[in-house]
């Protein structure tokens, strides 16, 4: 965290990920204020919280209602300089699926498990479109 400019979080469409991210920001706050004596004006910004992706997608499954709880904690935050200006909820959702699960315990990226699987393409197509909606962000910026 203290060599870091941008935090990206992965979330669950649940009430502990909703706990988690309120627990991560106030923690990240108390560090940032801690570690303050030891960066220098040539390390840069301290981290910050750039935005959140959603994952463990069901098909089917409406996540509407824990998209808004966790957008009106994001402006909070937000509003209380806690994360960045433009963070954002990613459009890019990472879908459920048992090769990101089976990648996840053998420690490999997702694009190295199950290369036979149909699934495979699906969720690395999911991964892709984070990546290039994370470098427009950027590219915003």
């Amino acid at each position: 965290m203290f060599s870091s400019h941008e935090i990206y979080l992965p979330v669950n469409p649940d009430a502990l990920s909703l706990i988690g991210f309120t627990l991560l920001v106030e923690k990240l706050h108390k560090f940032h204020a801690i570690s303050a004596s030891f960066r220098s004006a040539g390390m840069g910004t301290p981290a910050q919280v750039q935005g959140l992706v959603f994952n463990s997608i069901k098909a089917n499954v409406d996540i509407e209602v824990p998209k808004m709880r966790m957008q009106l904690r994001l402006n909070q935050f937000r509003t209380a300089k806690r994360i960045a200006p433009n963070a954002k909820i990613f459009n890019a959702q990472i879908r459920d699926a048992t090769v990101v699960r089976r990648a996840v315990t053998l420690g490999l990226p997702v694009i190295l498990v199950g290369q036979e699987s149909e699934e495979i393409d699906t969720v690395a197509n999911d991964y892709r479109t984070l990546a290039a909606e994370i470098i427009q962000q950027g590219e915003v910026l």
